[in-house]
Formats: structure tokens, sequence, C-alpha cells
């Protein structure tokens, strides 16, 4: 079953559950993707993988299948993007981890951290994040997120805590 899980900074809805939709339905990945599109929703990628990897692939042939089906329905750039981020969250043969707390941020929140990382180039990625976490949540938030893989969710307005475990 496809379920709404968050909200992209520009109010497109993220879903899960799209590979074993995929799976169960066997409608070709770019017309699942198109008719998302054409609603409004985007897949929640790493849950795409996760979910094909515990129905038994491996991770090089998912992200084939999905170079070619974002690219048909998102575009090329889209696609560049989906796939280097998958790609830079796969460490060898660990897959994709799971996130263990959720982190509810603003769309102009997740905007500047986003801005942050973009610009910042020249230093390794985990401190880029960092840089950009701190600036723009302050050194609390970023504290709290110290010792988990944290799910990013897009949010209207927060809630009275911004972390909810998975």
């Amino acid at each position: 079953m496809i379920e709404v899980v968050g909200k992209t900074p520009e109010g497109h809805r993220v879903v899960k559950g799209v590979f074993s939709f995929y799976e169960t339905e066997g409608i070709p990945l770019d017309v699942l993707f198109d008719t998302l599109k054409d609603k409004g929703a985007i897949p929640d990628w790493p849950t795409f993988v996760l979910e094909a990897v515990e129905a038994g692939m491996k991770v090089p042939r998912i992200l084939s299948m999905l170079d070619t089906a974002i690219a048909d329905s998102y575009g090329p750039t889209l696609r560049d993007v989906v796939l280097f981020r998958l790609r830079s969250m796969v460490e060898a043969d660990e897959g994709i981890p799971e996130a263990t707390m959720k982190l509810y941020v603003l769309p102009e929140e997740y905007q500047r951290i986003s801005a942050i990382a973009a610009r910042d180039t020249a230093n390794p990625k985990g401190e880029i994040v960092e840089t950009a976490f701190r600036e723009v949540l302050g050194q609390e938030v970023f504290d709290g997120m110290k010792g988990h893989v944290v799910g990013i969710v897009v949010v209207d307005s927060l809630p009275p805590n911004r972390f909810e475990p998975v």
C-alpha cells in the first residue's frame, strides 16, 4: 500500500510503498512514476531501495532500474540527483541505513540547509552537513541528532518536539 510519509520543500507528497506496489501490481516503473507525478507525489527513494533489497534485488540492479524510470518520468536532472544521493548512501554491501529518528523541519529550513550544503564543496561531506544543520537549526538540535541516522520530514508547522523515534 502506498502511504504518504512527508512533503518536499516544493509541496509534493513523498510516498513509500512504491516498490511493493510495483512488484505486486506489475505496473512498469515509468508508468507508476508518471502517475505519482501527475498526482503531485514523489517516491521516498531510500525506502524504495530498501523494499527492493528486502525483496531480494541487488542494489546495482535497483539503481539501474531507477536510472531509466526516473529520467523518463521526472527528467534527467532529478535522476542525477536521486542516483547520486542513493549511491552516496550505499556503503559497500551494507545497503542504505534505516533512519532511527525523524527530524521535523520547516520548508524554509530545509531550503537553507540545502543551500549551505550546495555552496560548500571544498570540505568533506560530513563537515558540510554538520555546518549546515548547526547554522540553520542550532547547536541544541544538532546535538539531538548525534548517534542517529536521521530521516528528515518537511512539515508546514513544527510539532512540540522536532524529534520522533522511527
